[in-house]
């Protein structure tokens, strides 16, 4: 009798402390799952944040970006116009595409400046006459006795006018009604020796004048 009361007694304690061990588990179990959340809550938290920054840092990057586009752009023009008129005043050497319009024959100052007036109406970007580049400020054609002179240099035939630009436009204003051709071709007759051909042009820059 004494046995079965020492057995069971031992059996409820023991039954008490699996339950107690049970109900603590769950707590713990429970606990490490609140602290777990709330770790992944913060987290989250501060992924949003990064995210924001970083949304942040692209639309600073995006306008910085759009401002050196709009630098590059007006560096770009002004760049364009430097050139522009360096090509105008002659200060640079110039190639591109455009006409070669040679006369085999004597030519005055005044057929000449028509001829260099035609091309630079016609669009051309330079002109030379006999590799001397035309400027505003490198001197005039000036007849002299049966020689014409230009840039205090005595031109000799063949004459040979050189024009950038568009090819196909250079030529029609050679060969307009009443322009510079006809005009000679009414002087000379079949006896006018002529070519002009569509190529690619270097067009020297402007020395300074000298005596010839």
């Amino acid at each position: 009798m004494l046995r079965k009361l020492l057995f069971f007694t031992v059996s409820l304690l023991l039954g008490l402390f699996v339950v107690m061990q049970y109900h603590g588990y769950n707590e713990v179990k429970k606990s490490f799952s609140r602290t777990k959340q709330s770790n992944l809550s913060e987290e989250v938290v501060v992924l949003a944040r990064s995210n924001v920054n970083l949304e942040g840092e692209i639309t600073d990057l995006t306008k910085q970006l759009a401002d050196y586009q709009k630098q590059a752009e007006a560096a770009r023009v002004l760049r364009e116009n430097i050139e522009k008129y360096q090509k105008i005043s002659g200060e640079v050497e110039t190639k591109g595409s455009g006409v070669v319009f040679e006369i085999n024959a004597p030519l005055n100052a005044i057929f000449c400046i028509d001829t260099i007036n035609d091309l630079f109406n016609a669009g051309a970007e330079a002109v030379a006459v006999n590799d001397q580049r035309v400027t505003l400020d490198n001197g005039g054609f000036i007849d002299s006795s049966d020689k014409v002179s230009f840039g205090r240099k005595i031109l000799e035939k063949p004459f040979v006018f050189k024009a950038i630009g568009d090819g196909s436009i250079l030529e029609k204003a050679i060969k307009q009604p009443g322009g510079i051709l006809q005009r000679l071709q009414g002087i000379y007759g079949q006896d006018l020796s002529y070519n002009i051909t569509k190529q690619e042009i270097t067009i020297p820059k402007v020395y300074p004048l000298t005596n010839s």
